[in-house]
């Protein structure tokens, strides 16, 4: 039977398998009744068309047909992440699914654990969330072209899977300036530094906090609206002169503002001297009488780029890619007695390849 009467088959058997990993190169030989020389031509000739990818140590994976058009993308969301507890989760995914839809691409929202899934068939994954990117690893390592959200610091971009970061650190670094320039000699941080974004904003809280000889204490809690409330309930001023303002950093904006609202049952003097700033940006606290200083993270662009990479990554020898985002302040600003922050400019820094 001819070259290409061979290729034809083993073609038509990979775009049945796309996503998985082939057999071995002993089991298609048996297969398809032909030589491994001539085998390994056929797949030189697959690889170069995008349609599959051969990685050393691991095997071949069957890849989406490269059409240039995204019929169908899979949402891996990790379960971890409370979309009905959350409204800045619930917020991006809606901001991805609009989208999708957006460029008429079907979308398919997954939960995962972080063990091996199994999806229907697509043209790419869009995985949020660390125990997503955990999942593309078990299932088949940049198989079909994949875009990570908020993954762990020590994610790295692959040959078919590029990274949205956040800045976190320099987002915290800067929660931290605010806070000084405010006068504030003592902050409180409240989160749960396990969590990697949470961590990395606490590490540049830390260090700023640090270099201007501000006390720091880190009070560990959970990231919703129910810990806030009973932390802030259970609030209390710290020993120092009480015309002095103190710092109160929140890991994101749902704790932000149940820490308010506990705050609020305590005695007017301590109430006047709290200063609180947050991460973010969302929409619930730019009202001014919340007093709450938001890091925005620009979720809409986020998502726009995270579908448009996802379409690059399409494309046959495109390369997967680290893109980060800077959080910078919520249009309102910080709503302290100085004065405002300028508005948000959006900022974003491309690494190519491996940073």
């Amino acid at each position: 039977m001819s070259d290409a009467v061979k290729y034809q088959e083993i073609k038509q058997f990979v775009s049945r398998r796309v996503g998985q990993r082939l057999p071995s190169e002993r089991e298609l030989t048996t297969h398809f009744g032909i030589s491994r020389p001539r085998l390994r031509r056929v797949l030189e000739a697959l690889e170069h068309e995008g349609l599959v990818q051969r990685r050393h140590g691991s095997g071949t994976y069957a890849l989406a047909l490269t059409t240039g058009q995204l019929g169908c993308a899979v949402l891996l969301v990790d379960v971890a992440l409370k979309l009905g507890d959350d409204p800045f989760f619930s917020l991006l995914l809606e901001c991805l699914q609009g989208e999708l839809q957006a460029i008429g691409a079907q979308c398919v929202v997954q939960r995962t654990q972080g063990n091996e899934v199994l999806w229907p068939q697509c043209d790419g994954v869009i995985a949020l969330g660390v125990a997503a990117l955990n999942a593309l690893d078990h299932a088949a390592p940049t198989a079909q072209p994949a875009v990570g959200l908020l993954a762990a610091a020590q994610a790295r971009p692959q040959s078919r899977l590029s990274l949205l970061e956040l800045d976190d650190e320099s987002a915290g670094t800067e929660a931290a300036r605010q806070l000084i320039a405010q006068g504030v000699r003592q902050v409180f941080f409240f989160g749960r530094r396990a969590i990697p974004a949470v961590g990395e904003r606490l590490a540049g809280v830390e260090a700023e906090l640090r270099r201007a000889g501000v006390a720091l204490e880190v009070i560990e809690c959970g990231l919703n609206y129910a810990a806030g409330l009973e932390q802030g309930f259970g609030f209390s001023a710290p020993l120092g002169p009480s015309g002095k303002a103190i710092g109160v950093i929140a890991a994101n904006d749902w704790l932000a503002v149940g820490l308010h609202t506990g705050i609020q049952s305590r005695t007017p003097a301590l109430r006047r001297r709290v200063r609180l700033v947050s991460f973010d940006g969302l929409a619930l606290t730019c009202r001014p009488e919340l007093g709450i200083a938001s890091l925005a993270v620009p979720l809409e662009a986020m998502a726009k780029d995270a579908v448009a990479e996802l379409q690059r990554l399409q494309r046959p020898g495109a390369a997967g890619r680290a893109i980060r985002y800077a959080l910078t302040w919520s249009q309102t600003g910080p709503p302290f007695e100085n004065g405002h922050a300028e508005s948000a400019v959006k900022s974003t820094k491309v690494k190519n390849g491996k940073p």
